[in-house]
């Protein structure tokens, strides 16, 4: 009667380490929540670009058609050689190249001179506040 309930015992708690595990991060319900969570941040994520690209290949009968809501009946290049034309595409690439390099370059040049002035400071920071 006793090795019963031990046994009893021991499948409960071989249950509770399962779902719960020995760490905080090993059980299954801790793990079966982390998956939920970066589903639904990856839906959240993809689905506007998922959107935007099925609309990119819509031709306007489809666009304007209640009934098609993500796979275009009629499949058009209009949509892309129209933003082509109309931001002048290679001007405009070539603009916001230079424009986001020299941005970038200035914020390095900018952090090396703040790193190389704290080094050259001396300052003791394990006693100074920093906000």
């Amino acid at each position: 009667m006793t090795t019963k309930k031990q046994k009893f015992v021991w499948a409960e708690s071989d249950l509770r380490h399962k779902l719960l595990g020995s760490h905080m991060t090993d059980g299954w319900i801790y793990r079966s929540a982390v998956y939920v969570l970066l589903i639904a941040i990856a839906y959240v994520f993809l689905y506007p670009l998922l959107r935007m690209l099925s609309m990119t290949f819509m031709s306007s009968a489809d666009l304007i058609n209640p009934e098609i809501d993500w796979v275009p009946q009629n499949w058009s290049f209009t949509n892309l050689r129209v933003a082509w034309s109309v931001m002048d595409m290679p001007g405009t690439i070539l603009n916001s190249l230079w424009y986001s390099g020299t941005l970038s370059l200035a914020q390095t040049f900018v952090a090396a001179i703040c790193i190389e002035s704290s080094i050259l400071s001396n300052v003791d920071w394990k006693r100074s506040i920093v906000l």
